[in-house]
Formats: structure tokens, sequence, C-alpha cells
């Protein structure tokens, strides 16, 4: 499946038509002030990756 006129074209892009950095995805989620309310300041947003296949 190709997205746009490029068959490499990324399927979700930033608000300027770049790439979604870390940094930008755990700033827009507020990711650290989330899992610290949660009591899970062990988690990390890399290991949800893992969780996709199960």
């Amino acid at each position: 499946m190709s997205v746009g006129s490029r068959p490499d074209a990324r399927l979700f892009t930033g608000s300027r038509g770049g790439r979604i950095s870390t940094t930008v995805l755990c700033d827009a989620t507020h990711w650290d002030g989330v899992v610290t309310e949660l009591g899970y300041e062990h988690l990390r947003h890399h290991g949800l990756r893992h969780t996709g296949p199960t």
C-alpha cells in the first residue's frame, strides 16, 4: 500500500509534514506525567511496540 505520490511516503506525519519524533509523541501525550500519576514510572513507550503483535 502506498500513500501519496511516492510508494515510500510516510503514513503518519507531523503537523509540518515531517517525521513524528519520540520527543514530539511524548510531549503530545503527556507521557511522563501520565505514567507517574499511574505509578508506572518504569514503563517506557518503546516497550509498547512489543504489545502490538500479541
